[in-house]
């Protein structure tokens, strides 16, 4: 929870290099819904795989990072990586 609360305060940095400080509240919104929508979920599946729940965070993390360090110019890219 803490590294998740993190993200909250380097966002709106993040956003202002990416050319996007302007949308910070859209992102910041989009973040908070697939949060909740991603808690949600997990918790109806967490008690029967763990693991892949784990490995399918840690991929799709990782995938998000990578987008946005190689494509954080475009947009698109960053609604859907903040939604991921």
């Amino acid at each position: 929870m803490l590294a998740h609360n993190i993200l909250y305060t380097y966002i709106a940095p993040y956003l202002n290099q990416a050319g996007l400080a302007s949308q910070t509240d859209v992102l910041l919104l989009i973040f908070g819904i697939t949060s909740v929508a991603g808690i949600g979920l997990i918790g109806v599946f967490i008690d029967r795989w763990l693991r892949l729940l784990v490995l399918v965070s840690t991929f799709g993390f990782a995938i998000a990072s990578l987008a946005l360090g190689i494509r954080s110019h475009q947009p698109a890219v960053v609604y859907l990586t903040v939604a991921l």
